[in-house]
């Protein structure tokens, strides 16, 4: 969509498009993606992962950190736990 747009600029450029007809375009693009989502959600695929141990509800998922991999609760921050990654799994 976003090259669709490239070129409605590029015809308010030269004249051939006007603002207000672009931004009406953009304006429905968002309502009704707006109005998918709240019809039919965001899908959201999570990752397999081990249970976490202190909370019991969330999963430890391998992250990337400044010092390396580990593996930390998806329920951060309200779980705040953490394990060092032995070969892709938690230690």
């Amino acid at each position: 969509i976003s090259a669709i747009w490239e070129g409605d600029l590029d015809k308010i450029g030269k004249g051939q498009y006007s603002v207000a007809e672009f931004v009406k375009t953009v304006d429905k693009y968002i309502h009704e993606r707006v109005n998918q989502v709240k019809t039919e959600g965001v899908p959201i695929t999570i990752k397999d992962g081990i249970t976490c141990p202190s909370c019991n509800e969330g999963l430890l998922l391998k992250r990337k950190g400044k010092n390396g991999a580990f593996h930390a609760c998806n329920r951060y921050p309200d779980c705040k736990t953490t394990f060092p990654d032995d070969n892709g799994k938690p230690n």
